[in-house]
């Protein structure tokens, strides 16, 4: 059984116990052939995210896009710049912030260059959908989906509505997706 096979039926066919080791393991999974691994993450935040997924592996770069603005669902949440960069500051060489909102950058990437994409940006259905239409293509065959908050129906962390219903529906309808993990709040597929 290859190395990638091993991970996807002791992993992820067992929901793990928290969404870091669903990161890791997923990511993992990706890295075994590549010399760089290339990501996006829709809403940063304060970097704390970002610096895991940077610390998983020195071959991941990741571009990190966030106008840095009230949050759409809790406007108390907002990012904040100084922070972000003390967070990605032993990374920062592999790490891009693009300050922006994602539906106006989506054009920076090319399509199928990027391994994975994190969605975790504005959690409304229609938001979260738009993200997924405008950078579908950015992502490579076999790449990574993981979507935050985006559970809430399917026994995970009880919030953010949009985003689970979205997430719902590609479940049952969308086959250019193979879901291969669920922890907590986050939804990962591969990109068939």
């Amino acid at each position: 059984m290859t190395k990638k096979g091993y991970y996807r039926k002791e992993i992820y066919q067992n929901t793990p116990e928290t969404e870091k080791y669903l990161f890791q393991a997923a990511i993992k999974d990706i890295i075994i052939d590549q010399e760089k691994i290339f990501g996006i993450e829709i809403g940063v935040l304060y970097g704390e995210t970002t610096r895991f997924l940077l610390s998983l592996n020195d071959k991941i770069n990741l571009v990190g896009i966030d106008p840095i603005v009230p949050d759409s669902m809790e406007a108390t949440l907002i990012g904040d710049m100084e922070i972000i960069k003390q967070n990605i500051e032993r990374y920062k060489e592999r790490y891009t912030h693009i300050k922006d909102f994602s539906y106006n950058v989506s054009g920076h990437f090319t399509n199928h260059s990027q391994d994975f994409i994190f969605i975790d940006g504005d959690h409304t259905y229609k938001a979260v959908g738009l993200d997924y239409r405008l950078y579908f293509e950015k992502i490579k065959k076999g790449g990574l989906f993981f979507f935050h908050d985006s559970r809430m129906n399917r026994g995970g962390a009880n919030f953010h509505i949009g985003s689970s219903k979205f997430v719902d529906e590609l479940i049952s309808s969308d086959n250019r997706l193979e879901l291969i993990g669920e922890a907590f709040s986050l939804t990962c597929f591969r990109k068939r």
